[in-house]
């Protein structure tokens, strides 16, 4: 006869696949437009010129927090080359850097990108 902690597990385990979403704190900024690389590694060479830079800082929640508030970074660069008529070969690097208020968790991490954009119709 198997133990109530096996069946214990079993129902978890089981109650787990069940799960469709979970939260957690993400790095994010108000003007997400502004940020392409970091809201879809996909928008690279999406823009009207050949190159684009862009740099985000974001300090939330530092009148309750005093000097521990929640703080963002984010750089971003992508270049796009034209390789046919109007079709380009576009590749981007990405920073960000994330701190999360009074529990310190810190967290930094670098993208690289690359995408081609492909002209279909007029």
């Amino acid at each position: 006869m198997r133990s109530k902690n096996f069946y214990t597990l079993i129902l978890v385990v089981l109650a787990s696949f069940c799960i469709t979403e979970s939260y957690a704190q993400d790095p994010r900024f108000s003007q997400f437009y502004a940020a392409p690389l970091q809201l879809n590694p996909a928008m690279t060479g999406v823009f009207a010129g050949q190159w684009r830079a862009s740099i985000n800082y974001r300090d939330q929640w530092a009148s309750i927090l005093n000097d521990n508030p929640f703080r963002t970074m984010a750089a971003s660069f992508d270049m796009r080359y034209n390789v046919m008529k109007k079709d380009y070969v576009a590749f981007g690097v990405s920073v960000l850097g994330d701190q999360s208020g009074v529990s310190n968790f810190r967290q930094t991490r670098g993208n690289l990108s690359a995408s081609y954009l492909k002209q279909v119709g007029g």
